[in-house]
């Protein structure tokens, strides 16, 4: 295994910012050879930095353009004719709303590294695969967050970011546990098709009550 190119790893010997250009490089553009040279133990500091930066990074492109797109929607409005007093606290609303998720989203991604790792993590030992321990699992997910820039490409760069997040991740649950191809993908996603599947059945649910409710409603009425 080949421990010189791990760049992040040695970015006090070669330069912070070489350093992150490279493996960022490395990580989106040949992940199996970047896994290869990633020890499934190794400490929590360097991916935790790495996956912290490429998440803050991507969430505030997202939200900028998210506002930009809203703002076009407010000018809309203002051509309809809306109040300009709703429209004026509809702008004041989401600017507040954007900044406190730019603001906070050091934190969140924090929370979602550990989170999703956890979550990872139990269904790689579901699925017999997780053969090393539960930081290697966090290091193969905060390793494979480098798709997140692409955020800074409109519309395109949120379905890149989505794919190509998910193929790296696979990569490195492979390199890092020996997992089978099969294992690795089903860790990935079969969380998301749960959340999915539940999220679904949620607003199903929601649904008819909500249908209960204006159906007692009606026969009251009459």
């Amino acid at each position: 295994m080949n421990q010189t190119l791990i760049h992040w790893e040695q970015r006090e010997q070669i330069g912070f910012l070489r350093a992150f250009w490279e493996s960022l490089k490395l990580s989106m553009l040949e992940p199996s050879r970047f896994f290869d040279s990633v020890p499934p133990q190794g400490g929590y500091a360097s991916p935790l930095i790495f996956g912290l930066i490429c998440m803050s990074v991507g969430i505030f492109f997202a939200t900028i353009y998210q506002f930009f797109f809203q703002g076009l929607g407010f000018l809309f409005q203002y051509a309809a004719h809306f109040p300009v007093k709703d429209i004026m606290a509809g702008t004041g609303l989401s600017m507040i709303v954007g900044v406190g998720i730019i603001i906070s989203s050091p934190v969140s991604s924090l929370i979602n590294l550990f989170l999703y790792s956890g979550i990872y993590h139990l269904f790689l030992l579901m699925l017999g695969s997780g053969k090393a321990r539960f930081e290697a699992t966090f290091r193969a997910y905060a390793y494979s967050q480098g798709p997140q820039l692409l955020q800074l490409i409109p519309f395109v760069g949120m379905f890149a970011t989505f794919i190509w997040q998910y193929v790296i991740l696979v990569i490195g649950f492979k390199k890092l546990h020996q997992a089978s191809t099969a294992q690795a993908l089903g860790a990935a996603l079969l969380p998301m098709v749960l959340i999915c599947g539940l999220t679904f059945f949620i607003i199903l649910f929601i649904v008819f009550v909500v249908a209960v409710l204006v159906g007692a409603a009606g026969s009251h009425r009459v």
